[in-house]
Order: C-alpha cells, then structure tokens, then sequence
C-alpha cells in the first residue's frame, strides 16, 4: 500500500529518526548513505525543492528523498516540526517530495502492516478478539477496493477519515498480531475502459 501521511497538515519540516537498524537514503534515485539509529535527518521545504541535513550528511534541492529500513525488518519515526506534530513510527519505506509548497510524505507499506496500524488507529483496546478480526477484515477490504481513490495525488490511500485513520504501526509490524484473521483474497476485476471502474475483493476468512 501507499499512504499519503499527514494529509491534515501543511507539513514543512520534519525530523526522521531509524529503529531496529540503519535505513538507506535516495536523492532523486541515488544511494546517497545511511541513516544510523544515533543520528536524525531534518527535512524541509526550501524554494520548492527538499533539503535535507543530518550529523552525517547533507542535500539541497532534491525533487526526492526516500528512505527504506535495511533489510524491511526497520522502522523509521517521523516527528512533525512545522507545524508540530508527535511523534509516529511506520514500518515500510517513506518517500517525500514537495506539492504545492508543502512536503509530501508517503509510506510504502505491506498491506498486513497497514491493516495492523489501521485497526491500532480506530478500533482501539480492549476489545474482544473477535471485533479485531472483523474490523481487520473490513480495513483490509476498504482499502483493497479504494486503492485508486488518491492515484492524481500520487499515492492510494490518505490517513486521516477520508479513507481510513493510519496513525503508524503497532509495536511488533513485521509480525501478524494475534487478532489478525488469516484471509484468502479472490480477486475478480471489473475494469472497463471506458467507466474505470476499480476492482473489486472478496475476503473468506478461514478459522
């Protein structure tokens, strides 16, 4: 999946800080370095371009920077300066670019992680296990059968309430979390050429 972060905000500048190993970092498709666990990268918006500067290293007028966690067992925590928002951790990648004069953040995540923060976001805690399933079940469909609902803003789902509220991802991503189902996914495209209909899924949830 590919998630537009912050899509409430004006982002301008942001802090992005790596967890459980070191993240590799693009310049507009170049390997420029890595980003170590003891170091921070600041990214901001300057003259319609990205800058970005750390401890270790520093680039201006970048249309692109992207960071991916070694080996997608990492995470990156990404903290809003301006204007200011707390602190969020996400599993995946995370590409920024600037759109209109604000930075554009997107997430590439797998779509069992994005479920996970998903469920994390709007079902809350102590819930029956069951709940957790369903509610699993539904982000899932949801955001299978709308992943064309942002494809002009390049990127397929927002977080906020416009599509489904993704603030992150819970503390162990790289694993299933108890409470997910397992799901067989049958898939029958509908696509017409003239109407672009998106396609549509069906889960069965196995026991």
């Amino acid at each position: 999946m590919r998630a537009g972060l912050f899509r409430d905000k004006a982002m301008k500048e942001v802090l992005v800080m790596s967890q459980r190993g070191a993240s590799e970092v693009f310049v507009d498709g170049v390997r420029k370095g890595e980003l170590m666990t003891t170091d921070g990268l600041k990214i901001n918006v300057v003259n319609g371009k990205v800058q970005a500067r750390s401890l270790a290293f520093s680039f201006a007028s970048a249309e692109r920077i992207e960071l991916r966690p070694h080996g997608g067992k990492g995470l990156l925590r990404i903290t809003g300066v301006q204007p200011k928002v707390a602190e969020r951790t996400y599993s995946g990648s995370i590409t920024l670019s600037v759109v209109a004069g604000d930075l554009l953040l997107v997430n590439e995540v797998a779509i069992e992680d994005y479920v996970a923060g998903v469920v994390q976001s709007e079902a809350g805690k102590d819930k029956a296990p069951e709940y957790y399933k369903l509610q699993a079940v539904s982000c899932r469909t949801y955001a299978l059968v709308n992943k064309r609902k942002h494809i002009l803003d390049g990127f397929e789902v927002c977080d906020g309430v416009h599509c489904q509220v993704y603030r992150g991802s819970p503390p162990c991503p790289t694993s299933k979390p108890p409470w997910m189902p397992r799901v067989e996914w049958s898939w029958w495209t509908r696509t017409s050429a003239l109407s672009m209909q998106p396609s549509t899924a069906i889960a069965v949830v196995r026991p």
